[in-house]
């Protein structure tokens, strides 16, 4: 589709052009626990009160309004795509494995840092059963759903973790560890600390994923000026690749620049590091 058309599937374009209020958003831990903690997981924890045989499809499905479906837009690096919403989440999912694969099949164990309560680790553990896993999530009603969700799955830990503090994984420096984040270190107002973290409490063989927007990435058409406004409106970080790359300790092994968005404002790239 066209992106004249992309305001007939958001309402960002006006804000971000001014034709309509919105409030500046600060990313402050009293966000996350507004948005995450209070907002977002209260309603699925309550759900899932209500109806305790969900499963982590059901309750993702809750998550992204409820019809598998319904039609939305979405974005393949600078395009603009209508599909329906089960066909945009199996393709982003994809789009993750056909990076990630590789670094999960040579770990013993695979940590999901800003996890939720546990989507993706879910759909790794039926592909991987012989994997150890650990889910990191800041909110605490997430980690009680995926507890409630991995209950009787003895190779899966969930715990809570906040990125805004230094953070324990229970993991040996010895292990194969991949650690990786999924669209968590852009809800940050920047990645320098859980980075600079990663850093010192990382083992010789830990290895490092990110599958996160990239601003730097995005280019200088207009979509783009309309991804890095949309960034700066919701005070996503920009900083990940540049703390990365300006790191000397730090050696960047995949740079998978294609970008894929459910959101197509915010969509992701994928890098790894050791």
């Amino acid at each position: 589709i066209s992106l004249g058309d992309l305001s007939k599937w958001s309402s960002w374009p006006a804000r971000l052009l001014g034709l309509e209020q919105w409030k500046q958003i600060n990313r402050t831990i009293q966000k996350t626990e507004e948005e995450y903690n209070l907002d977002k997981y209260a309603a699925c924890a309550q759900h899932l009160e209500q109806n305790p045989t969900y499963s982590f499809e059901e309750l993702k499905l809750l998550e992204l309004g409820g019809n598998w479906k319904s039609e939305v837009c979405v974005s393949y690096n600078n395009e603009l795509y209508k599909t329906t919403m089960d066909q945009a989440w199996q393709y982003q999912t994809e789009h993750l494995l056909s990076s990630i694969t590789p670094y999960i099949e040579q770990a013993d164990v695979i940590c999901d840092l800003g996890c939720g309560y546990g989507y993706h680790i879910n759909t790794l553990n039926k592909l991987y059963p012989n994997k150890r896993f650990v889910g990191g999530e800041y909110a605490s009603n997430a980690v009680d759903i995926g507890k409630k969700l991995f209950e009787g799955c003895d190779n899966v830990t969930m715990q809570e973790l906040n990125f805004f503090e230094p953070f324990s994984l229970p993991v040996s420096p010895n292990e194969k560890v991949l650690v990786m984040t999924i669209y968590a270190l852009v809800s940050l107002p920047s990645a320098k600390k859980p980075i600079e973290h990663l850093q010192k409490i990382k083992g010789s063989t830990w290895q490092m994923c990110h599958y996160e927007p990239i601003p730097q990435w995005y280019g200088a058409d207009l979509l783009s000026q309309l991804r890095q406004s949309y960034i700066v409106a919701n005070d996503y970080n920009d900083d990940l690749l540049t703390i990365i790359e300006s790191s000397p300790d730090i050696c960047i092994d995949q740079k998978n620049e294609d970008m894929f968005g459910v959101n197509p404002l915010l969509p992701a790239s994928f890098i790894s590091w050791k």
